[in-house]
């Protein structure tokens, strides 16, 4: 899968900003502050409905009420256009201009990985971490894997 376009909205520092990815290899290159961690933020949230670093009204620019990243992606076989908003009311999430009925739907049409300095955890830190991380990979390549990970996590807030 490749994102050939994406569309920021009042993401962040972004108030409209689009950019079209090219073949192969792309370099996000600016000065300190100009967006560029924002950017790969937004590729981020795009996947899976929230950010890595910011609880959800952190993601709209100061100012506005609705934030909003869209893209174009290339499949194997199909074009798709995912995008997701955050405002007041909640976040929605759309695959191809139809909202998802529930964000476990949406998840996991677009994969990402994410290294971050803080992921060192992941050797360093205890089983709770790597849980985490291979339960968020999974999330994304296994629907029913999702579905039963919050059921459980449903059922286990409820019981303590």
């Amino acid at each position: 899968m490749k994102i050939k376009t994406i569309a920021l909205t009042n993401f962040r520092n972004y108030r409209k900003q689009s950019v079209t990815l090219g073949p192969g290899l792309n370099f996000i290159i600016g000065q300190n502050g100009e967006g560029k961690t924002n950017f790969l933020e937004a590729i981020y949230t795009l996947s899976l409905v929230k950010s890595y670093k910011a609880p959800d009204q952190d993601l709209v620019l100061i100012g506005s009420d609705l934030s909003r990243i869209s893209a174009s992606l290339q499949t194997r076989e199909r074009e798709i256009e995912l995008a997701v908003a955050f405002s007041p009311e909640g976040k929605t999430a759309t695959y191809n201009r139809t909202a998802a009925n529930r964000l476990s739907d949406y998840i996991g049409t677009m994969n990402v990985v994410l290294f971050t300095p803080e992921d060192l955890n992941l050797i360093k830190g205890g089983p709770s971490e790597r849980r985490y991380f291979v339960d968020l990979v999974l999330g994304q390549t296994d629907r029913v894997y999702l579905k039963e990970l919050t059921q459980y996590k449903h059922v286990l807030k409820q019981r303590n």
